[in-house]
């Protein structure tokens, strides 16, 4: 670890967070730790775990403690967790989206914090989580970060999205001076394109990061610029890839563009992160000490090698239970054992997260991380899915849920109008349902506009 980025842990974590009543720097060290663990010594924390978040939601979440009693899985001391577990139902979107408030546990001791997901399947969801689930998570994002180099402190640039809604002035001048304390240099992807990657190149060169953290689309259309004009490689020493599934020929351009290896990385706003790859690039690593994630396949899990659903289950968020979670992400599940020595189970890729990028009339791209980010803020809608199917147009259709206003219709329609820029139209229209592809994929943002390129 560089000696700036060991300064600011101790400084940051060790003091201000201390102050603050925060023990980031002793969750940090216990995640590091238990990274080396071996696969039985996870397996009895999943236990432990996992039987005190079964008792707690059927104690003091309504929708949970109904649940139970119907499926027969009432947890009792001497339970055997993970044959209670696999006696529920998958926990849905439309039973979040529906059953908040029955979801929410009763009588507990921290406020609860609310965040909004626009999903990569198209589902909007709000979830809950405290502020001790919150640190919780972080050190366990800050321990992966860590696998690239590429933890708080060290010089990193990010080609992120910023912010939908209006901030205050207070609340950007401390987003910024967080930012610089932490050596990250962001750059708004939202509303960019092929014109802004001279910028973008300068602005990263000048910062010379060691890492590079980026959507996956916007790194690699920015790694198409570069190697078509022949640009010096950044020399970074690590790209961490999110947002999306990397493809073989995009993980090529990167690497050759900005001269450092892929970290593919998977993550999502209900639970932050989620498995990431490791400098041996043998599968992604799943967080196995914060989560319990099942790969299912027709209601069994998926062997080695084949695809299936995402479940996950919160081993640490009392607050607001998530059990056997339908992500909606496709993952192939791996048998492999990681050459790191890590005892941390491993994913062998992730198959079902494609977010295509919009195009508005001047050739600008739109991330399609965009819209998920958009709809993060709203509610009262069920599904949803972007279409680009002209140049010059694109179609928003929604599924309404309940309390799905025209405010929020208009406000969807002048935010993305805002992005998509002048001359681009916005059609709104309803739906009762939204097919999947043939893949059996429900893809949120698509574009049908011929571009000439082919996935590998």
């Amino acid at each position: 670890m560089p000696s700036y980025a060991r300064w600011y842990r101790k400084f940051y974590h060790g003091g201000y967070e201390a102050i603050r009543g925060r023990n980031m720097l002793h969750l940090l060290a216990q995640a590091e730790e238990r990274q080396w663990w071996t696969p039985g010594q996870l397996r009895e924390w999943q236990r432990e775990h996992l039987l005190r978040i079964l008792t707690s939601a059927y104690n003091r979440s309504d929708f949970y403690h109904q649940r139970m009693e119907q499926a027969g899985a009432v947890p009792e001391a001497k339970s055997d967790p993970f044959i209670l577990l696999k006696q529920l139902p998958p926990l849905t979107r439309t039973d979040v989206q529906r059953n908040f408030q029955q979801l929410v546990a009763k009588g507990h001791g921290h406020p609860l914090l609310v965040k909004g997901t626009g999903g990569s399947t198209g589902q909007p969801v709000r979830v809950g989580y405290d502020d001790p689930v919150y640190r919780f998570r972080m050190a366990l994002a800050q321990r992966a970060y860590a696998w690239a180099g590429c933890e708080d402190g060290v010089r990193t640039a990010y080609l992120w999205g910023g912010a939908i809604a209006s901030v205050s002035a207070v609340a950007r001048w401390k987003l910024a001076f967080d930012n610089a304390l932490a050596r990250r240099m962001i750059i708004n992807t939202f509303g960019q394109g092929t014109q802004d990657f001279p910028a973008w190149e300068q602005r990263i060169r000048a910062a010379n990061p060691i890492g590079l953290i980026t959507y996956t689309t916007p790194g690699y259309e920015l790694a198409r610029f570069m190697l078509a004009k022949r640009s010096r490689p950044f020399g970074t020493a690590a790209i961490i890839t999110a947002a999306e599934a990397v493809y073989p020929h995009q993980r090529r351009a990167m690497e050759m563009a900005f001269g450092g290896r892929v970290f593919e990385s998977y993550g999502s706003r209900e639970v932050t992160s989620i498995a990431m790859e490791c400098s041996a690039h043998q599968g992604l690593h799943i967080n196995a000490d914060g989560l319990l994630v099942e790969i299912q396949r027709d209601g069994t899990d998926a062997e080695p090698g084949t695809t299936g659903e995402v479940w996950l289950t919160d081993l640490m968020n009392e607050a607001f239970p998530l059990i056997r979670y339908a992500l909606g992400d496709l993952a192939v599940p791996s048998n492999r054992t990681c050459a790191c020595g890590r005892g941390l189970p491993l994913i062998e890729r992730i198959d079902g997260r494609v977010l295509d990028a919009l195009r508005d009339r001047r050739g600008r791209m739109i991330p399609g991380e965009f819209f998920p980010h958009m709809m993060g803020g709203v509610s009262g809608i069920d599904s949803y899915q972007v279409v680009q199917d002209r140049d010059d147009r694109v179609v928003i259709t929604l599924v309404p849920g309940p309390g799905l206003t025209d405010e929020t219709v208009a406000f969807i329609r002048q935010a993305s109008l805002r992005r998509l820029g002048e001359g681009m139209l916005v059609e709104i229209k309803m739906a009762d349902s939204i097919p999947a592809e043939p893949s059996g994929k429900l893809r949120v943002t698509k574009c049908v506009v011929e571009r000439g390129e082919q996935r590998e």
